[in-house]
């Protein structure tokens, strides 16, 4: 059996109001106290959110096992607000426009507040010891034990196509130049729209086509979305 799942939150739901406040308050012991990204006086009650908050669609991976969310992401949708990558980091129109390829349909949206729970990251240390096979294979009731490991991956994916599924053209991203490194090797191309910052640590604004980055692992890994696609139906 797989150990989690991954969901959209559904703001119809009876259970929204609960369900928000548990990743509201993931995102407050990573990010305040772990990383220490944020203070935590600012956050009396627990609860890492923000104006954006109100603006996006929030995913949450939820373990299996005792249905707790131990990793949550938001995506940020067109708002008056604008994008907190646009207000942190110096986005260089030049660059931009030319990310932006001459894409006739554009509608952008933001990758934010990626928490995932202390236990579930060890994880991923383990799996940087041991390596990762791109490429592993699925059957009834058989879950491979570096599958495990790797949910962050297909929790991207996840995002992706649920982006792509809200009619989303391309996605902004302020991350580390070893994250960049990464993903590029698994055909997840990025492009610059402005210089380096200390943003949390050094980060680059960066704008990605979502089609071009799904062609990008598929050309890479063609079954890559099989996975995802199949517990999205």
């Amino acid at each position: 059996m797989i150990p989690f799942t991954f969901e959209g939150v559904d703001k119809t739901s009876n259970n929204y109001d609960e369900t928000m406040e548990e990743v509201y308050r993931l995102r407050f012991k990573v990010y305040c106290e772990e990383w220490k990204f944020e203070d935590t006086k600012d956050y009396p009650d627990g609860m890492e959110r923000n104006e954006y908050d109100d603006f996006s669609e929030h995913f949450i991976i939820r373990c299996t096992e005792d249905k707790s969310i131990v990793g949550t992401a938001r995506i940020i949708l067109p708002n008056a607000l604008g994008y907190p990558m646009t207000q942190h980091c110096e986005i260089v129109p030049e660059m931009h426009e030319q990310a932006l390829q001459c894409v006739k349909t554009v509608k952008i949206g933001e990758v934010s507040r990626l928490a995932i729970s202390k236990e579930y990251r060890k994880r991923i240390e383990d799996d940087a010891l041991v390596g990762y096979a791109s490429m592993l294979p699925f059957g009834t009731g058989v879950v491979h034990e570096q599958r495990k490991c790797n949910y962050v991956h297909e929790f991207y994916k996840f995002l992706l196509l649920s982006s792509m599924n809200m009619g989303l053209s391309h996605w902004y991203v302020a991350m580390k130049r070893g994250l960049y490194v990464l993903l590029k090797r698994v055909g997840m191309i990025y492009y610059p729209v402005g210089p380096e910052i200390d943003y949390h640590g050094l980060r680059t604004p960066y704008l990605g086509n979502l089609q071009e980055l799904r062609l990008g692992m598929e050309r890479k890994a063609p079954d890559c979305f099989k996975f995802i696609e199949s517990n999205m139906l």
